[in-house]
C-alpha cells in the first residue's frame, strides 16, 4: 500500500509540476500555443489538432490532446495598392513588394486535455492580439489569454483496494485562472517571443509561474527552394529552467523535417508537409531518455493537422513563423 502511495505521489508530482504549462514537441510548429500574441499573425483562421502520446507501452504514461484555433480581425494586407486575387507570382509574398501593413487585431482559443494515469489536467482559454507594422517588413505584436485550468483525480480508475489510500483520500481537486501575457516581434524571416504564465487564485502555484523566450531564423540555402531555420527556446520558473534548439530544413515551403534537442536529453525528430493550401501535417518522434520506471517505453509519439481555412489567397504554408 505504502508503495503504491508512494508512486501515485511521485507521478502526481510530476504532472503537477508539468502539467500546468504544457510544452508539447511540436511548439516551433505553433508558437501560439506559448504565445498569445500569435492570435490572427496570418490572412486565415488557423486551427491546429494535436496528440501527444508519451511513454507508449507504458501503463497510465501521460496522453494529450489539443485543439488550437486563431484568427485576424480586420484586414491584415497592405494599407494601399492591394488585390484580393493577386496573380499567381506574388500570391506567396506576404509583403507584396514591400507595401507597409495596416495594423490589425487577432483573437484565438485553445482547449488542452492532459492525462496521466489518474489524474486529469483541463485547460480552456481564449487570446486577444494586435499587430502593428513598425516599417514595410518589421511587426510587433502583443497579446494575452485568460483562461481555466482544472485539475481532477479519476477514482474510478484505481483498484478499490487503493481508493482508501491516504494519497487518494486526501487529493483535492483545483480550478485554477490562468493569465499569459505575450509580445512578438517578427519579419518575413525570422521572430523573437517572450511570454508569462501567471496563475491567478492559486498562491501554491507560485513556483510554477513560467517564462518562455522563443528565436527563429529563416535562411535561404542558395538552392533552389531549400531552406533552413534554426530556432530556440528558454522556459524557466522556479522549479527548473530547461532549453531547446534544433534546425528545421524545408523544401520549396510545403515538405520539412528536422530535429530538436532538449536540455532534459531529449531528441524530437519530425517531418511534416503542407498537402495543399487548405491543410498540412506533422509527425514527432521523441527518442530522449526516460526514467528507470518507463523501461519497456515505445519513445514519444506527437501527431499534428493543421487546417487554413479562408485561405483565399491560397498561401501554402505559414508566413510568419518559418
Amino acid at each position: 500500500m505504502k508503495k503504491t502511495a508512494c508512486i501515485l505521489l511521485f507521478l502526481l508530482s510530476g504532472y503537477l509540476l508539468h502539467g500546468q504549462s504544457p510544452l508539447l514537441d511540436q511548439w516551433f510548429l505553433n508558437n501560439y500555443l506559448i504565445n498569445p500574441a500569435i492570435a490572427g499573425i496570418e490572412k486565415y483562421a488557423d486551427v491546429q489538432l494535436g496528440s501527444r502520446f508519451q511513454w507508449t507501452g507504458v501503463d497510465g504514461a501521460p496522453v494529450s490532446h489539443y485543439v488550437a484555433a486563431h484568427m485576424p480581425l480586420g484586414n491584415p494586407r497592405p494599407k494601399k495598392g492591394f488585390s484580393k486575387t493577386p496573380p499567381a507570382s506574388v500570391a506567396d509574398e506576404y509583403n507584396y513588394k514591400g507595401r507597409k501593413y495596416a495594423a490589425h487585431h487577432g483573437v484565438g482559443g485553445v482547449v488542452y486535455r492532459d492525462r496521466i494515469g489518474p489524474f486529469v489536467n483541463l485547460e480552456f482559454n481564449g487570446s486577444y492580439a494586435y499587430h502593428l507594422a513598425i516599417s514595410k517588413n518589421l511587426f510587433v505584436s502583443a497579446g494575452v489569454s485568460l483562461g481555466l485550468f482544472s485539475q481532477s483525480l479519476q477514482i474510478s480508475d484505481i483498484s478499490l483496494p487503493i481508493q482508501s489510500d491516504p494519497a487518494v483520500v486526501n487529493f483535492n481537486g483545483r480550478n485554477t485562472f490562468t493569465l499569459r501575457p505575450g509580445i512578438w516581434l517578427y519579419g518575413d524571416q525570422f521572430y523573437l517571443g517572450a511570454s508569462h504564465t501567471e496563475f491567478i487564485n492559486d498562491a501554491e502555484q507560485t513556483v510554477l509561474r513560467t517564462s518562455i523566450f522563443t528565436v527563429g531564423y529563416r535562411f535561404d540555402s542558395g538552392h533552389e527552394g531549400i531552406h533552413f531555420t534554426p530556432y530556440g527556446m528558454l522556459r524557466l520558473n522556479q522549479v527548473e529552467n530547461n532549453y531547446d534548439f534544433g534546425l528545421k530544413v524545408d523544401w520549396n515551403r510545403r515538405f520539412y523535417a528536422g530535429a530538436t534537442y532538449r536540455s532534459t536529453k531529449e531528441t524530437v525528430l519530425y517531418l511534416g508537409a503542407s498537402v495543399n493550401f487548405l491543410m498540412g501535417f506533422t509527425y514527432l518522434f521523441n527518442s530522449g531518455a526516460v526514467e528507470s520506471f518507463t523501461a519497456g517505453s515505445g519513445g514519444t509519439h506527437e501527431f499534428q493537422l493543421n487546417f487554413r481555412l479562408n485561405n483565399k489567397e491560397r498561401i501554402p504554408c505559414p508566413q510568419k513563423m518559418w
